[in-house]
């Protein structure tokens, strides 16, 4: 093979991995996965069939049905009496019924609302940890196709590459050294690219199982429309915490929920009242027939055991001071990581603007040099290699840098309790057909 020949061969090659590694020329996209769904349809999914999240709302059921019952009259007593001895009296039926005072049904009714309510928070917050968990395995999903993707065309260059240095080696201008290098990186890639989609149905099944979705084969790539969303002041976004957290609210809802149990364990010492009517039945005078007589009862429960009652004053007392205290350490905790959040979406932001419009076109260009000093001869395969694994490289990076962007606005959605279109509102970006 001539010179001129095999240098030819080698340009198109080089510059056919060139567009492979790079898409569209001189940009930072690069071919793909396939399109597959959107965020916003695997969200819409998880909330309608996980499991996880219908227990949730069955317990919020519950707790409205429990509210229903608060405050009601336990059932009433009726007993019967059958007198075996007494000539007097042959039997007694009474009716007897306990009635709560001092205002405490209105109490129980008041607390068991708070319950339900606390219960109802506690969905909205069960949504939002979903929302997490469905946002972090779309986004690692996504990140493994883009992955894949790359080391695919890596790979393909490199057998590319092979074949040139091949062609070289019978020409008499190189070295076997060479070729055998070209075989050891690409059969290298090789493995890469076979582990890699080994671990996509592990990632595919981990997103499938929090959608209760049985496939037989992975799920297609995720289709994704990142965005570089701008925040509004930090202390506006930690005003928001306090005023929608469904955490804080929930959290809210206990406090009141202790503080009626509290005003109920103070009132256990007060008496119930107790109400009843009964009718008897004596034999008559003078060998008459039977005669009846009606009773009226009023009476009162005794609260004897002051022990027992103070124990229950005591408990209600410690619970009140810990759903204060939990209350308090869930809103440190909420600033903490919206701090956090805060911060991850300003390093993400550098580090997209770095890769964007330094790193990754200068990578370009270095790739260009060496590209062509190795169609020249002026240098040896591995530095096509390295020059093409760099750019690879900054572009993985690129990518996670937007991953990390999305998931910091995840995550601060989850901190101020919004998510989708009222936290993309929010956030003062418009909002996007993709998640």
């Amino acid at each position: 093979m001539s010179r001129a020949l095999l240098g030819g061969v080698m340009i198109l090659l080089l510059a056919a991995g060139s567009r492979g590694v790079g898409g569209q020329e001189g940009g930072t996209d690069w071919p793909g996965p396939e399109d597959g769904a959107t965020l916003d349809q695997y969200l819409e999914r998880a909330f309608r069939e996980n499991p996880g999240l219908k227990a949730v709302r069955q317990e919020w059921q519950a707790a409205v049905e429990r509210a229903q019952q608060a405050g009601a009259l336990d059932d009433p007593q009726l007993s019967f009496e059958q007198f075996v001895e007494q000539k007097d009296v042959r039997w007694q039926v009474a009716l007897t019924q306990t009635i709560p005072v001092f205002g405490r049904r209105g109490i129980m009714k008041k607390e068991a609302a708070a319950e339900a309510e606390a219960a109802r928070h506690e969905f909205e917050a069960a949504r939002l940890d979903l929302y997490d968990r469905v946002s972090r395995a779309f986004y690692d999903y996504h990140l493994q196709g883009r992955s894949l993707a790359a080391l695919e065309e890596h790979e393909q260059l490199l057998a590319d590459l092979e074949m040139v240095t091949r062609s070289r080696y019978e020409a008499g201008a190189t070295r076997f050294a060479d070729v055998t290098k070209a075989q050891v990186e690409r059969e290298r890639t090789a493995s890469e690219v076979a582990a890699l989609r080994d671990a996509r149905r592990v990632r595919s099944d981990q997103l499938a199982a929090l959608l209760d979705l049985t496939v037989d084969g992975p799920l297609p790539w995720p289709k994704t429309s990142p965005s570089t969303p701008a925040l509004p002041d930090n202390a506006v976004l930690f005003g928001l915490i306090e005023d929608l957290n469904p955490e804080l609210k929930a959290a809210q809802a206990r406090i009141e929920n202790s503080r009626y149990a509290e005003k109920l364990a103070q009132r256990a010492a007060w008496p119930d009242l107790m109400l009843g009517a009964g009718v008897m039945s004596m034999p008559g005078m003078e060998g008459g027939g039977d005669e009846y007589d009606a009773s009226l009862m009023v009476g009162i429960t005794l609260p004897w055991w002051r022990g027992k009652n103070a124990a229950r004053r005591r408990e209600a007392a410690a619970m009140a001071e810990s759903a204060r205290n939990r209350k308090t350490d869930q809103r440190n905790a909420l600033e903490v990581e919206l701090r956090q959040a805060i911060v991850m979406h300003r390093d993400a932001a550098r580090r997209i603007a770095l890769f964007r419009d330094s790193l990754i076109p200068k990578a370009e260009q270095t790739y260009e040099v060496v590209r062509q000093d190795f169609v020249a001869g002026r240098t040896d395969f591995m530095d096509v290699v390295d020059a093409q694994r760099t750019l690879i490289d900054f572009r993985l990076l690129y990518e996670r840098a937007l991953v990390d962007l999305e998931l910091a606005v995840v995550e601060i959605g989850c901190c101020i309790g919004r998510y989708g279109a009222e936290l993309q509102e929010m956030l003062g970006t418009p909002a996007r057909t993709g998640p």
